[in-house]
């Protein structure tokens, strides 16, 4: 069928939210249960709303809104957003959800490509008595969601993740291809406790499958993952300078058939907590469900500036290889904490925990001809 096709003329087409929120769900743009739509070269921002919901809250405002709401029998497929501007708004620039379970419904084939998003600016018409706290994600996906793209965006101004791909409810996620973006963490406050960067399956039921985070360019932030089944994350430069409690790259639970190769990771001295700057670590959970298991660290540059490990395996089982890695530690010889010198233990450059909190023995596990 012919598209839909919302096109505007760059910054001659803006579009400005106006009207009172006051506790209620609303959205620049909500498009329900529909297929081959485009929406291409459109400015758009909030910049008018007034009493708008905090961004964490339940009823958050959104710029362009796709989901399946009232028409659960149908799929959202074959939507294109490119060539848009996304400014200041109270929820997310760009969400994507489908309520229904049923293995041949779901929101699919979406291409988010080439987008200006910043959280914090506006285009002059915002309420000077209203503070900007940014909006709470560029792009964030959530359940019954398969074959998105997000590629060559560049992104910042948010309080949580630009990218937040961390399902709740039920229904299975996956075949994301998140590449070539310019991610650059500057949340409004200065500082930030989530991760920048955030891709997650939905339990081990349904981890996320067969996706990509590759060739992009992380500024000041981080990386959490959750539940992934044979995902690639390669050819990234992820620098890592911000306030947050978090190491920089995350890999946690049941983290299988996953290949971390070639990108280079930096940990800067700034960073406010003394944690790893790569952690694959099992979930906590009872049983042996949610560890990680056959993942290949390959051929990577890691660097860390704090008292603490380059690398940290926690429970880590199958055939995993961590090898042909290039380890900095370009930290102190030790740190002083309530008086008390910090553990040497802190300051290893390769930390490998075999067992913890019930979990069956690390086993198979090489490690081999780093440096």
């Amino acid at each position: 069928s012919v598209p839909l096709v919302f096109r505007g003329d760059g910054g001659a087409s803006r579009l400005v939210f106006a009207g009172a929120g006051n506790g209620g769900a609303w959205s620049m743009w909500r498009v329900r249960a529909s297929q081959n739509i485009k929406f291409l070269n459109l400015h758009m921002e909030m910049g008018l709303i007034v009493n708008p919901d905090p961004n964490t809250g339940a009823d958050p405002h959104h710029l362009i809104h796709l989901d399946n709401n009232g028409e659960p029998a149908s799929s959202i497929e074959n939507i294109e957003i490119a060539g848009c501007v996304f400014r200041w708004c109270r929820g997310d620039q760009v969400k994507l959800i489908c309520e229904n379970n049923a293995s041949n419904i779901r929101a699919r084939a979406v291409w988010v490509h080439h987008n200006y998003f910043n959280g914090t600016s506006t285009f002059g018409f915002l309420d000077p008595n209203d503070d900007p706290v940014g909006c709470r994600s560029c792009v964030q996906v959530q359940r019954n969601v398969e074959s998105i793209w997000v590629t060559d965006n560049y992104m910042t101004g948010c309080a949580k993740a630009m990218i937040d791909f961390e399902p709740t409810g039920v229904g299975p996620v996956g075949s994301f291809k998140v590449d070539r973006n310019i991610l650059v963490n500057a949340p409004p406050n200065g500082t930030d406790g989530s991760s920048s960067v955030s891709i997650s399956g939905n339990g081990t039921a349904d981890p996320n499958s067969y996706s990509s985070f590759s060739d992009n360019i992380l500024l000041h932030g981080g990386m959490q993952t959750r539940m992934l089944d044979r995902c690639i994350i390669a050819r990234n430069i992820i620098i890592d300078d911000r306030i947050h409690a978090n190491p920089t790259l995350n890999l946690n639970g049941l983290v299988h058939s996953c290949r971390i190769s070639d990108n280079y990771i930096r940990r800067s001295s700034t960073v406010s907590t003394l944690q790893p700057v790569v952690l694959i670590q099992h979930g906590g959970s009872g049983g042996n469900t949610d560890v990680p298991s056959e993942v290949r660290v390959e051929n990577n540059d890691i660097i860390q500036e704090k008292y603490a490990s380059v690398a940290f395996l926690e429970g880590v089982t199958g055939t995993t290889y961590f090898r042909g890695n290039r380890c900095y530690y370009n930290g102190p010889d030790y740190v002083v904490s309530d008086g008390n010198p910090e553990t040497l233990e802190d300051g290893n450059i390769f930390h490998l925990l075999a067992r913890s909190q019930g979990k069956t023995p690390a086993s198979n596990i090489t490690v081999s001809d780093n440096t």
